[in-house]
């Protein structure tokens, strides 16, 4: 079997390419039909076609020098946008991706192990991308509260931070996230990555104030029923006397809370804070 210039290959694989075409000559000298002759000096042919030719083996090496390379140094200037953690996995990925690059068998192969380390080095957030994402969450919300000088914002994870940066009305909402009185106010948030430092801006959210000052007024708890008649609606109030006026049983059915208790009167407070 004269199949193939033997020159064309480096010792090793011209080896490789004479054990091929032994095992081939087994093979066809065992076949009891011509077409048993003929399928197996196809495939002897079809195996040795598979060894490389020595300016294959070079374009091969240097493809996969280049590809090294350039994975070694990939996004190593970025390395202070990403956590620790996020970095580690981006070295992991890396050497992955350089096993994959060594162990493939042309060109093509090693083209796409690069592609490949490429893309799951870029699913990796860095710490911008991060707070963008929780920026992002911000801009669907909105929030209320009906008591006045209650400071409230959005909320965000443990990882970070949020201020206010522009509120259209800050007499409604302050700079301090402070509600001051009834009506709307557009705002912008600013949130920070504690760790990074880095911040990003929310889009504009709309805050709700509809606020319903605290106020407190003295039952006598001698009375078995009271209703009081507040701005805002009617709350009935019953009671049941203890003897020794320690902790008196009593129901209250519209959000009051019993705030204090001085010469066996009660002191109620409206704490809603749900909107109507």
């Amino acid at each position: 079997m004269s199949y193939k210039i033997e020159t064309d290959y480096s010792s090793a694989n011209c080896s490789i390419i004479l054990d091929l075409k032994t095992t081939g000559k087994n093979i066809i000298n065992s076949a009891k039909t011509t077409s048993e002759v003929t399928k197996a000096l196809d495939d002897a042919k079809a195996e040795i076609d598979k060894v490389l030719t020595t300016v294959q083996e070079i374009s091969l090496n240097k493809a996969k020098a280049d590809a090294i390379a350039e994975l070694t140094r990939y996004k190593v200037s970025d390395k202070a946008d990403y956590s620790p953690t996020n970095w580690t996995t981006i070295e992991g990925f890396r050497a992955s991706g350089i096993t994959t690059i060594n162990s493939a068998t042309t060109t093509a192969n090693v083209a796409q192990a690069l592609t490949d380390a490429q893309k799951e080095i870029d699913i990796v957030k860095t710490d911008q991308d991060l707070v963008n994402a929780e920026a992002a969450k911000i801009q669907s919300q909105t929030i209320f509260n009906r008591i006045a000088g209650t400071v409230q914002f959005p909320a965000v994870g443990a990882e970070y931070t949020i201020s206010v940066k522009v509120a259209s009305d800050p007499s409604k909402y302050d700079a301090d996230g402070k509600f001051q009185t009834n009506g709307t106010s557009t705002v912008v948030y600013t949130v920070k990555h504690t760790a990074s430092g880095k911040t990003a801006d929310t889009g504009q959210v709309l805050v709700w104030i509809s606020t319903i000052p605290k106020y407190s007024f003295p039952i006598d708890i001698g009375s078995r029923t009271s209703e009081v008649m507040p701005r805002d609606g009617t709350m009935e109030f019953t009671f049941t006397d203890d003897p020794q006026w320690r902790g008196a049983i009593f129901s209250i059915s519209y959000g009051l809370e019993v705030v204090s208790s001085v010469d066996k009167k009660l002191t109620v407070e409206d704490s809603r804070n749900d909107p109507e």
